[in-house]
C-alpha cells in the first residue's frame, strides 16, 4: 500500500542518514581550509569542517521547506482556535503506571544511548587513538548494525517475541553492553 511504502522510505532516509552521516563528518573532519576570498581570509582549521557542512545542510533543508512544501492546512483550518492540551492532561490519556514505567524506561535508555554516542569519540581517542574520520566510520557502521537490526531482524522477530519481551531483552543487552564497554582491551573486541 502507498501507507506502507511511505514509511519504508522514510526508515530508509534515517537508516541512510546514520550510515552516511557520520562516515561524511568522518572525511570532513580531516579537511582544512586555508584560502582568501574577496579580499577576506577564511581559515577553517581541521576538525571543524563537519560543523559548517552541517550549518549548510541546515540552511539548505530550511530553504527547501519553504519553498518546495505546501502549506498542509487550508485557510479556514488556520484561522481556527487551536485544541491542544496542557501537559497534565497526559495522565487522564495514558493507562497510569505502565506509561510512566514505559516512557521513563525510553528515556533512561535514549539519555544513555545519546551520551554514549558523545562520550564516544573522547573513549576512542584516549583509549586506541582513534582519529575523527575513525570515529566516523565506527559510527557509520553502527548505523549500518542499527539498519540491519530495525530493518531486517526485529521486523521479524517481532511477531514470535512480542514488543514487552523484546524491548525487556532490548534493554539488559544494552545494559551489559554499557557495562563491558570501558573494559574493552583492543580494537577488536571493540568491534
Amino acid at each position: 500500500t502507498a501507507d506502507a511504502l511511505q514509511g519504508l522510505l522514510l526508515f530508509f532516509a534515517f537508516g541512510l542518514g546514520f550510515i552516511i552521516g557520520p562516515a561524511v563528518g568522518g572525511i570532513l573532519a580531516k579537511w582544512t581550509v586555508h584560502t582568501t576570498l574577496a579580499g577576506m581570509t577564511i581559515d577553517i582549521p581541521e576538525g571543524h569542517m563537519p560543523f559548517y557542512f552541517v550549518g549548510l545542510l541546515c540552511i539548505l533543508n530550511a530553504i527547501m521547506v519553504h519553498t518546495s512544501l505546501p502549506e498542509s492546512l487550508t485557510e479556514g483550518r488556520r484561522s481556527q482556535a487551536h485544541t491542544e492540551q496542557p501537559l497534565s492532561e497526559l495522565r487522564n490519556h495514558s493507562d497510569g503506571p505502565v506509561f510512566a514505567t514505559v516512557a521513563m524506561s525510553y528515556f533512561v535508555c535514549l539519555a544513555a544511548f545519546s551520551i554514549m554516542t558523545a562520550v564516544f569519540s573522547l573513549f576512542g581517542q584516549m583509549r586506541f587513538r582513534l582519529d575523527a574520520a575513525h570515529i566516523g566510520y565506527i559510527m557509520a557502521a553502527l548505523g549500518v548494525i542499527g539498519v540491519v537490526m530495525q530493518g531486517g531482524v526485529l521486523r521479524r522477530i517481532l511477531p514470535v517475541f512480542g514488543e514487552v519481551k523484546l524491548a525487556r531483552t532490548g534493554f539488559v543487552l544494552l545494559l551489559v553492553s554499557f557495562i563491558l564497554l570501558p573494559l574493552v582491551g583492543g580494537m577488536g573486541s571493540l568491534l
